[in-house]
């Protein structure tokens, strides 16, 4: 049952009682034995009736004068265990060890559950996990990568889109045999009537393959499967980056519209200076050392 279900059986609850508590009163008023007053009750308001014990401190109450029939304000009993030294006591121990768990900090402390919650949010303390990053960057490393970044989009402003086409991203990625559906991905529209739609747990297959993906702006240029057997060294990137430089071209004709002009061994011109780039690459990998 939701927070707002539930707030309202206590208001409906409350009001019933209240109806319950004004019967008996009229009826104690009418003489009526408080057994009878039980009975009659009863076949009015059936379950919700509240039993001969209540209705006979009811009419007890009413009888010796008091005719208010809401609740008396009551007593609670003082919170001891929130003070100003078990919060400097928690403090200082969560300040001792990041990691300690609420388990440990009760039987430190020696108080429940519901004392050292109120005690954290009071000192605002919460628990969380580190963020997770690719890897830690020195101040020099965010230095030169923001001035990496800042050297593309001034060339991008001074050139404007023929500086995109000139660009080829590479990745490389896992490709297995079989890859099982996501739960976020089974997720479907259900009415509240629906039966619940149950997932098994499944794990991606053992096989898989070394993809090499390299593309544009406009699309997939290269797809590069690393054969069984084979691991990624300099001679394999190599290889990869011939692959490259051969597609280049390739994919440059097969994405210029038609035209009566164009044959099949014209290149276009947009893709000449990568293909200088990556001969430009190749010829520092191949050149031997001295």
């Amino acid at each position: 049952m939701t927070a707002a279900g539930q707030s309202d059986k206590m208001a409906s609850d409350m009001e019933v009682r209240m109806k319950l508590r004004c019967v008996t009163e009229f009826l104690h008023a009418e003489k009526i034995a408080p057994n009878d007053i039980q009975r009659r009750l009863l076949n009015v308001y059936g379950a919700q009736t509240a039993n001969v014990s209540t209705v006979r401190r009811w009419v007890a109450r009413f009888s010796s004068g008091d005719s208010d029939v809401k609740d008396k304000p009551r007593s609670v009993r003082p919170c001891t265990a929130v003070t100003p030294r078990n919060e400097e006591r928690l403090d200082q121990l969560i300040r001792a060890n990041r990691r300690i768990t609420t388990r440990e900090l009760c039987t430190e402390l020696n108080i429940g559950s519901n004392a050292l919650e109120m005690m954290l949010a009071t000192l605002e303390y919460c628990k969380v996990c580190a963020r997770w990053v690719p890897r830690m960057l020195t101040h020099e490393h965010k230095e030169y990568r923001m001035q990496v970044c800042q050297d593309l989009l001034n060339q991008y402003e001074a050139e404007s889109d023929s500086f995109l086409d000139r660009l080829i991203t590479g990745d490389e990625t896992w490709c297995h045999h079989y890859e099982p559906e996501s739960k976020g991905q089974s997720m479907e529209w259900r009415h509240v009537n629906s039966q619940s739609k149950k997932k098994s747990k499944t794990l991606s297959l053992a096989g898989k393959v070394m993809c090499t993906v390299f593309w544009d702006r406009k699309g997939v240029v290269l797809l590069d499967f690393l054969e069984a057997g084979q691991t990624i060294n300099s001679d394999r990137y190599i290889a990869t980056l011939t692959k490259l430089k051969a597609r280049i071209p390739e994919s440059g004709q097969r994405r210029r519209k038609p035209s009566p002009c164009n044959t099949t061994t014209q290149a276009s011109h947009q893709f000449e200076d990568r293909g200088a780039h990556c001969q430009s690459w190749l010829d520092c990998r191949t050149t031997p050392t001295v």
